[in-house]
């Protein structure tokens, strides 16, 4: 990827964290991480993108999350979304 394609990635991923209220530049940074590790379009996965949505945590939280499930996944490829991510109710 060169310098002009990764800017633009950057600021499309920018935008569609936006759509989460991710605004600070470490979340921002962070959901950028998260288009690599898992794939550019990672939010539009329906799972993902509800508790994206959960009105209840807060944005740069539920990205730190999501992060823990990554690395839990690495240790135990059948660990399952419930096993780690936080919810409102919690």
């Amino acid at each position: 990827m060169n310098d002009t394609a990764l800017m633009e990635h950057i600021i499309e991923s920018e935008q569609r964290a936006a759509k989460y209220n991710i605004k600070s530049e470490a979340g921002i940074a962070q959901f950028v991480c998260l288009t690599f590790a898992v794939g550019p379009n990672f939010d539009e996965f329906p799972e993902v993108q509800d508790y994206l949505q959960y009105p209840d945590l807060d944005a740069e939280e539920k990205l730190d999350e999501l992060v823990n499930y990554l690395n839990a996944l690495e240790d135990d490829p059948n660990v399952q979304p419930s096993d780690v991510l936080l919810t409102p109710e919690e």
